[in-house]
């Protein structure tokens, strides 16, 4: 994160030299994930493979920053987090507690199919990353009957890919504009890592392919 941070800065300070114009830009979207693999030795079964599935839907909200070389062609830098909490069960022998910090990462050219003073059509295309963490509570289960006692488990996971958007903005005399988009990402290289009290780290790479799709609705100024 901390090197994300320091690349977005020097491109800012260098975007004044670069490029013609600089747009800063907050989002708020809807960001869906799909995510579906088959893993050997990683949360094995009986014999060895297991299939894990997990889906992520949450409000996200989002920065962005482009930067226009002219009036056909820029490049996009775009960022949104999640966050979310789920606490149920009925007795303290049945309950659990899911804590949660995603986030998605865009960086690529944006091309605009149309543009004049007031509408713009921007498409882009480019590498995506999707980072997702959990904190699980997990109780222990021995022969079938459900226990009191359980211990906090860590989840980290990482996909990398590509993305793509197509959207619309408004823009007004005052450089302000509105825009709504959506995109579309697959990722295909996985890392994932499993941290519990009492056991070795489990860690592990694989080739899936996992989608995701994020429609979201922004102001932006012109800088």
């Amino acid at each position: 994160m901390k090197k994300l941070l320091i690349l977005l800065a020097a491109l800012v300070l260098m975007s004044g030299v670069a490029f013609g114009q600089f747009y800063a830009e907050v989002n708020v979207g809807f960001p869906v994930h799909w995510t579906n693999g088959m893993h050997e030795d990683f949360w094995a079964g009986s014999n060895g493979i297991e299939e894990d599935k997990m889906v992520t839907a949450n409000t996200a909200l989002g920065l962005g920053l482009v930067f226009d070389f002219n009036k056909r062609i820029g490049i996009m830098i775009d960022a949104d987090f999640f966050f979310g909490a789920r606490l149920s069960g009925y007795s303290i022998i049945d309950s659990g507690f899911n804590s949660l910090f995603g986030a998605n990462f865009f960086l690529g050219p944006v091309i605009y199919l149309f543009n004049n003073d007031w509408l713009k059509v921007p498409l882009g295309i480019g590498p995506h990353m999707y980072l997702f963490i959990d904190d699980l509570w997990m109780e222990d289960v021995a022969l079938g009957v459900t226990s009191t006692s359980g211990e906090w488990i860590k989840r980290t996971e990482m996909q990398i890919g590509a993305g793509l958007f197509l959207g619309v903005q408004f823009h007004f005399e005052t450089g302000f504009y509105i825009f709504s988009r959506t995109m579309v990402s697959v990722d295909f290289l996985r890392f994932h890592n499993v941290k519990a009290k009492g056991m070795n780290d489990l860690s592990h790479m694989c080739i899936d392919i996992n989608w995701g799709i994020k429609p979201y609705i922004g102001v932006g100024i012109k800088f």
